[in-house]
């Protein structure tokens, strides 16, 4: 219960939920992926797909849910812009997928971001080897 009080204490801070709110609006994300020689090889791939903050919090969406080849990464960014953010979709072409896993495979990863204005970059932290580019519309 005390955590509580002083989460809500600390969120509620102006200074706190201003930075958070500095990040607030659509971007543009980019995924690049190097080819994997590890584990069966996979291709390497590069592609863009939206996102958006809103109360500090980074939504981003490529492809339906349901669809091979999506994408969806969830996270909140913190006030000094650091984020940890969560990976989760369905495998695409096998020939892009470590291991070649079969079309519509669930996976999910986490990506170490840090933002700092209208910028981001990012990290994959699990298996391949994958960069982030965020950039504030």
């Amino acid at each position: 219960m005390r955590l509580a009080v002083l989460l809500l204490l600390i969120v509620s801070l102006p200074g706190v939920a201003g930075a958070q709110a500095s990040f607030d609006g659509t971007w543009r994300s980019v995924i690049t992926c190097a080819p994997h020689a590890e584990d069966g090889g996979a291709r390497g791939y590069s592609y863009g797909f939206p996102a958006r903050v809103k109360d500090g919090v980074f939504h981003a969406q490529r492809k339906a849910e349901d669809a091979p080849g999506s994408l969806r990464i969830d996270g909140p960014i913190q006030p000094d812009g650091t984020a940890e953010l969560i990976a989760k979709g369905l495998t695409g072409h096998p020939d892009n997928a470590v291991k070649h896993l079969t079309l519509a495979t669930p996976y999910t990863y986490r990506i170490k971001a840090r933002f700092e204005g209208s910028k981001g970059v990012g990290t994959r932290l699990d298996s391949r080897k994958c960069d982030f580019t965020f950039t504030k519309d």
